[in-house]
């Protein structure tokens, strides 16, 4: 996702700004992600919390797990990553049972 903005053209102030903006977001969001991964770490399991946190039975998961490959299909622009930013802050959003 960060080479996905980074990618995305700056015409003027406002494309600066909205860059600068989901860059800002999607740093939040990896943080509150990390923070989910991290709460699986103290359950002691066979597999490494990144595992135990990409197997977990989640709708919201599966979907956004999905996202990338759509969108390297598409040619990236604010809108499209907008959304994808979005749906990262609503996975982050789902309790990690």
């Amino acid at each position: 996702m960060w080479a996905l903005i980074e990618a995305l053209p700056v015409e003027g102030h406002w494309h600066a700004q909205a860059r600068g903006s989901l860059l800002d977001e999607l740093n939040q969001q990896h943080r509150a992600l990390a923070l989910q991964v991290l709460t699986l770490a103290s359950d002691r399991t066979a597999l490494s919390p990144v595992q135990a946190w990409l197997q977990r039975d989640d709708a919201t998961l599966q979907h956004t797990r999905s996202m990338p490959a759509e969108i390297l299909t598409q040619n990236a622009d604010y809108p499209i990553a907008s959304v994808a930013v979005r749906r990262l802050a609503q996975l982050a959003q789902v309790p990690v049972n």
